[in-house]
């Protein structure tokens, strides 16, 4: 939400100068190095399954250890109309991947039940670990108003969400226990967004901005499992896996601090800055054995994305009063 609103920040500090009925359309991209430590990085999922060939139900209660936080190059088009002097409509969108393995050993603390008989040795592999790998987006959409060339109020909507890629391969250490699986994991966020901006001239077309919003989020969680099977002591069993979409809240807040320097020859902005973005997740319930969370169980945790960022803008004007 904030980036977004950068973006209506400058192009309105440069129509204020032309007019009271300037219209100007601008185009752009950005590009950034991101961190990204999801709210999953001390990642508890819960599975349920009935294999193939008995009615006894299976579980499995995971605590898939520690993810390390990623990092990586994301961006994407910038678009956006200032009119009247002191109105702006803009929006942004970025996409990156980001690549996910633990740092312990998956199942590390699990309780494996298959037919009510725990099968702990499937647990003590240190060579078992989890990899995701994850195509996170995030588009900002907002309105801004002007109340001078200090202050502006912005609004609007935020959307945001990641696919991963998810393969699991574990073997026992004291029996022929194996367990596979693939699967896909979709997630989605959308909510509104309310922020404000302080904008500083410095020197002649050079300005300092600064910009806080708020944000709360619906989301949704939706799982695909394409393979998951036990083979123990040479007897394969395959395993539905139950996984229902998972509803949650996230709310939380995105700040910027940027430079941004407007080129006259070339009617073009560059700005330089960094953002920060933490949100914080409520699930339906954080009940290990009420799978209502779907595969993932972060209720309470929180989720940050932060980075360095630099963006392009070039503007036209339209029509002038």
């Amino acid at each position: 939400m904030s980036k977004s609103y950068l973006v209506a920040a400058i192009i309105l500090l440069l129509a204020s100068s032309r007019g009271y009925a300037s219209t100007d359309i601008n185009i752009g991209g950005t590009v950034g190095y991101i961190w990204w430590k999801p709210a999953w990085q001390d990642s508890k999922t819960i599975v349920r399954g009935v294999p193939s060939n008995t009615p006894a139900a299976t579980m499995f209660v995971e605590d898939s250890g520690d993810f390390k936080p990623s990092s990586n190059f994301s961006g994407g088009p910038i678009v956006s109309i200032s009119f009247l002097e002191k109105w702006s409509i803009s929006s942004i969108f970025i996409i990156g991947r980001y690549y996910f393995r633990e740092t312990s050993p998956s199942i590390s603390d699990a309780l494996v039940f298959m037919g009510g008989t725990p099968l702990s040795a499937m647990s003590v592999n240190p060579a078992n670990k989890y990899e995701r790998d994850c195509l996170k987006w995030d588009s900002d959409s907002t309105i801004s108003y002007s109340f001078n060339k200090y202050v502006r109020l912005f609004a609007g909507v935020k959307i945001q969400g990641y696919n991963y890629e998810q393969r699991l391969y574990i073997t026992g250490t004291g029996a022929p226990n194996i367990l596979a699986r693939k699967l896909s994991d979709h997630v989605q966020n959308y909510g509104p967004g309310l922020g404000i901006g302080i904008n500083i001239p410095l020197v002649e077309n050079f300005y300092l901005m600064i910009n806080f919003s708020g944000l709360f989020l619906w989301g949704f969680e939706q799982i695909v499992t394409h393979e998951s099977y036990n083979l123990n002591a040479g007897l394969s069993q395959w395993i539905f896996m139950y996984t229902p979409n998972s509803n949650f809240i996230s709310y939380g807040c995105n700040s910027t601090i940027t430079l941004a320097y407007y080129i006259e020859k070339i009617n073009t902005t560059v700005a330089v800055g960094g953002r920060y973005q933490i949100l914080f997740n409520r699930q339906k319930s954080s009940n290990l054995f009420d799978n209502e969370v779907s595969l993932n169980i972060f209720n309470k945790q929180y989720d940050h994305f932060f980075g360095i960022t630099l963006s392009m803008i070039y503007s036209f004007h339209i029509t002038g009063g």
